[in-house]
């Protein structure tokens, strides 16, 4: 390998070496600075989940996504939300109660501790 063929290549490795920095140093302001520059403090990227369930259910998820409108994400996200509450209030020893439209308390069965 001649001179410039060597000198090519070490120019070649250099510039290698300063893409993979500046892609680095992209990343890292996209995850810990805001656009000007300041630090942020910024949550982790949302997971995506994939769920399965029986056609009555799903029926049930598109009768909330119509009364409500809100997305089936949305719907989730608080169902999750409230069932987290509800099961941390079981294993404190309390009672998860519904109260239907004439004053009667329901306990809520079925969510296992």
């Amino acid at each position: 390998m001649n001179t410039e063929e060597k000198f090519n290549q070490k120019l070649e490795q250099l510039f290698t070496a300063i893409k993979l920095d500046h892609v680095k140093a992209k990343k890292f302001n996209e995850m810990y600075m805001s656009e000007w520059g300041e630090e942020v403090n910024r949550q982790p990227p949302p997971r995506r989940f994939d769920v399965i369930m029986p056609l009555d259910l799903a029926q049930d998820m598109q009768d909330l996504v119509e009364q409500t409108g809100h997305s089936r994400g949305e719907i989730f996200r608080r169902a999750m939300a409230l069932y987290k509450k509800a099961i941390d209030t079981r294993r404190q020893g309390g009672n998860v109660i519904l109260r239907d439209s004439d004053g009667t308390l329901r306990d809520v069965v079925g969510l296992g501790v």
